[in-house]
């Protein structure tokens, strides 16, 4: 697990929630990340929310913002 910097993204994701992210950050498909990381579509979004609610974001994409934001 890695420790988050910036007080908006103070959470804790795992390994797994940022290889998520990151994906989702590179512009990939639900399906495309889950074929990369050999898991379900379903698996993705379940770590694309449970990222979501650490960051306190209210969708994918400011999820996505703001951990970009945050590794800068």
């Amino acid at each position: 697990m890695r420790l988050k910097n910036q007080t908006s993204a103070n959470a804790v994701l795992t390994d797994r929630e940022f290889e998520v992210m990151d994906s989702f950050a590179s512009g990939m498909s639900i399906q495309a990340i889950a074929e990369t990381l050999n898991i379900t579509p379903e698996t993705v979004k379940k770590h694309g929310q449970r990222a979501m609610h650490k960051l306190g974001a209210n969708s994918r994409w400011q999820a996505v913002a703001m951990w970009l934001n945050s590794q800068a």
